[in-house]
């Protein structure tokens, strides 16, 4: 299936344009990014599983390479119901000019579908970083590391929780609007 997902997503970005590739990270520009990722997690105390996470962003370029936006997660593990998170992030490209873009960022936001009589929806904040390389003069193909903590507090035994996601999610970014 994920390999399906690689070969969708590069078809995908190749078609999005064919014109030389150029970066698109200006100021006052538009971003939607869609991506997917098989992920591990590991909470404390217990072994790593591994589940898929479908990501959808809008970002806004407030200079030549600074980006912010929010940000919609769905989470999927067999046997379990799906899950998300919404987020803010905010991102620092690091060679605007380039067609291969360098990015770092961070993200905080809040979880759903979680809570439970015993606990609440968690709280998660993390760090990313990653590559935009540029197909055409409106799309990218983007390979992003991330790593995200969720902290989920139990009510009942007032206890905190903390829980580690990381991985690799690959996607594409479409550019509109100036």
């Amino acid at each position: 299936m994920f390999r399906r997902i690689s070969i969708l997503v590069i078809g995908v970005a190749f078609a999005a344009g064919a014109d030389d590739a150029y970066a698109q990270v200006n100021a006052g520009l538009n971003e939607i990014n869609g991506s997917a990722a098989v992920q591990g997690t590991k909470a404390e105390g217990s072994d790593t599983f591994t589940f898929a996470t479908f990501t959808g962003a809008y970002g806004r370029f407030l200079t030549d390479g600074f980006e912010v936006g929010p940000q919609l997660s769905i989470v999927k593990a067999e046997g379990v119901d799906a899950v998300g998170t919404i987020n803010g992030f905010a991102a620092v490209h690091l060679a605007p000019d380039s067609a291969i873009v360098p990015y770092v960022g961070a993200q905080i936001g809040r979880g759903f579908g979680q809570s439970t009589t015993f606990t609440d929806n968690p709280w998660t904040f993390g760090f990313f970083g990653g590559i935009k390389g540029f197909v055409g003069s409106s799309g990218a193909i983007v390979v992003q590391p991330f790593w995200t903590r969720s902290t989920v507090r139990n009510t009942a035994f007032d206890t905190t929780t903390h829980t580690d996601n990381f991985g690799v999610s690959i996607g594409i970014s479409l550019f509109f609007g100036q």
